[in-house]
């Protein structure tokens, strides 16, 4: 039974964990809880929905509602409230041939994010169900791995950093972490190592209050397989077993990882003196109410001045402190959702050469466990950590000696500093902080602040590429061939793609080294593209013929050395099963078997049982095995001179 509502109890987003789990005759929602150690888990019965199977479930920060998928002979969007009701909204047209049981909400709450794959087919499909739109329309895109080799993952869970916004799954074909790029449409299956602590999959994965990822698992492959609570360490990919707990069914887990955070961005790592930092400060409230009279603070070091400050999107008193770089903003009235400001700061001219941590803090929260919350770096996977810079001499990194580009082609050459304040000259005339070219060449840019001044020099080359599939080839009906392209290119070949002009086509497009079986005369085409995005291209001539065996009417074993053997010959090498000769009266005289065509040690010699054969007519037969494959009986006759 699926019930359906129209107005929904929110969830409490306080750092909860939900999960479903198919039991006998439907799906459970349960409550997931993690012991402080990270190292227990409690789990607690919410609603059991019978005869149902809910899967890719997702929390909504700013609805308080869990979306997923019903699973049956199609894919249908459902929802659940906070009084565990469900209610189906839509079918989704997903291909009923991939397999979508990995979801989470994407971080601008807009799209609930569903992970494709299938066991019988090599590819990863995205769906992206738009929440925002009543009739909730479905985009589908495919996605591709960093592997050349591991052309798909297997990630039965999915689930974004809170903060970092970054999309991360476990695959259990290579059994490690991977990322997911929505954007570039790529997903990262070569970052993080293999581990020996997974064998089996990861139906549930999710972050905690604290940001730390965590995932139910198997340690092997088993058709009812036993699950564990697993930790995984975001930067280095590392997995450690934190409980062994007992089997369990088809399963998805979701979670709200936090209901307020204050985020801390600044605009890059490093400044010179006299320029310019940019921070951001992002609240996000994800209680049930607006929170009221809280009070933001961030002090500055000395040896930098507060400079702008954005408008507040919020109301809120903005306190400056006369020759002192504290921020205070009080009686702050934070709604419910997401809000961003801006704060520039100047790098004095005495400012030291250092690393600085800045925290800024919230205070007056009301309604959570803690009255005070410090900032949080959003551009790392530490949890609550304080944002970092460094003061450093005004430099120009090029970050490559040389600069590759393919002819016909460009490239923009930029200097990695994203402080502002800065004056620019290239050698081109340009005052821009980048420049695109089209040529070879010596490009040098001279940046000055208002105290220091930096020259750096770009070398931009040519990235030739070239590839050559060798001289035309003769090849037997139907005989396989496996084709080899023989690249140059200063950077790594990323893509193969081949075309049959005219002909057989091979057994893959992309794949670098195909195999082919022509039936008629083929021309191939083969265009290679390097990671540069170089091409370069070559076509190959296969001329097919026919099976060719060659047998010689008649042979003289007289022992002058010429012509006094019989055997079977071929352009290539054939394998036989047997090899035979008989009298005109039918007797066998000689047999070979498993033996090959061109081979002496398989032929006669004109004798049997030790004794030479009178002149005259004998009869051959073989069956031989030609290079497509096939069996093939034939036979003909030979005459004996003596």
């Amino acid at each position: 039974m699926v019930f359906q509502l129209n107005a929904q109890t929110p969830f409490d987003c306080n750092g909860r964990i939900y999960r479903v789990v198919e039991q006998r005759g439907g799906t459970v929602l349960q409550e997931l809880n993690i012991d402080p150690a990270g190292r227990k888990l409690d789990i607690m019965d919410l609603q059991f929905y019978r005869d149902v199977q809910i899967n890719g479930i997702a929390y909504h920060p700013s609805q308080n509602l869990i979306y997923g998928v019903l699973l049956g002979e199609n894919y249908r969007l459902c929802r659940i409230d906070g009084d565990h009701r469900l209610s189906t909204l839509r079918d989704l047209p997903l291909p009923e041939d991939i397999l979508f049981v990995s979801g989470d909400v994407s971080p601008d709450e807009r799209y609930l994010v569903l992970l494709g794959y299938s066991r019988d087919q090599s590819t990863n499909l995205a769906a992206l169900i738009d929440l925002t739109d009543p009739a909730y329309p479905t985009e589908i895109i495919r996605l591709t791995t960093t592997s050349p080799v591991q052309r798909q993952v297997y990630c039965a869970d999915i689930a974004f950093h809170p903060t970092t916004d970054q999309l991360f799954g476990f695959d259990d074909l290579s059994d490690r972490l991977v990322t997911i790029d929505l954007e570039e449409r790529k997903i990262d299956n070569t970052f993080y190592p293999a581990t020996d602590q997974l064998r089996g999959n990861v139906p549930s994965i999710f972050f905690d209050a604290e940001g730390a990822l965590f995932g139910i698992g198997s340690p092997e492959n088993g058709l009812v397989p036993r699950r564990n609570l697993y930790h995984f360490d975001v930067v280095s990919g590392e997995v450690d077993l934190r409980e062994e707990r007992s089997y369990e069914d088809n399963q998805d887990a979701c979670s709200c990882p936090f209901r307020l955070k204050l985020l801390n961005r600044v605009s890059s790592r490093s400044a010179p003196t006299c320029t310019e930092l940019t921070f951001t400060f992002t609240l996000i409230n994800r209680t049930n109410r607006p929170q009221e009279g809280l009070t933001l603070t961030d002090t500055f070091p000395t040896y930098t001045e507060i400079g702008e400050i954005e408008p507040l999107p919020f109301p809120g008193e903005v306190i400056r402190e006369e020759n002192r770089p504290i921020l205070h903003i009080r009686n702050i009235t934070l709604p419910v959702g997401n809000f961003s400001f801006a704060v520039k700061l100047r790098i004095r001219r005495d400012a030291p050469h250092t690393t600085v941590y800045n925290t800024a803090y919230l205070d007056g929260i009301q309604g959570t466990e803690t009255a005070r919350l410090p900032s949080d770096d959003p551009d790392t996977h530490q949890a609550n950590d304080p944002t970092f810079f460094a003061i450093r001499p005004l430099h120009i990194d090029p970050l490559q000696e040389e600069l590759l580009i393919c002819p016909d082609s460009t490239i923009t050459l930029r200097a990695d500093l994203a402080s502002s304040g800065l004056d620019y000259h290239w050698s081109t005339g340009a005052v821009t902080p980048a420049i695109t070219v089209a040529d070879p060449g010596l490009y040098r840019l001279t940046v000055t602040s208002g105290c220091e001044q930096a020259v750096g020099d770009f070398r931009v080359a040519y990235d030739r590429v070239s590839v050559e599939l060798g001289p035309e080839q003769d090849l037997e009906r139907g005989q396989p061939l496996t084709l080899q392209a023989a690249a140059q290119s200063h950077s790594p070949i990323i893509s193969y793609e081949w075309t049959a002009i005219s002909g057989t086509p091979p057994d893959c497009a992309d794949c670098p080294d195909p195999v082919i079986r022509p039936l008629s005369d083929t021309r191939i085409h083969l265009r290679v593209v390097n990671e540069h995005g170089c091409p370069a291209s070559d076509i190959l001539q296969l001329r097919v013929r026919d099976f060719g065996l060659f047998a010689p009417t008649a042979f003289s074993p007289n022992g002058d050395q010429i012509n006094d053997v019989f055997y079977l010959q071929s352009r290539a090498p054939y394998n036989f099963q047997y090899f035979r000769i008989f009298d005109r009266w039918g007797s066998l005289v000689f047999q070979a078997r498993e033996g090959t065509t061109n081979s002496v040690e398989a032929s006669w010699d004109g004798s049997s049982r030790g004794r030479m054969m009178r002149a005259g007519v004998y009869i051959w037969t073989a069956e031989i095995t030609n290079l497509a494959g096939q069996v093939l009986q034939t036979s003909g006759e030979l005459n004996l001179i003596r």
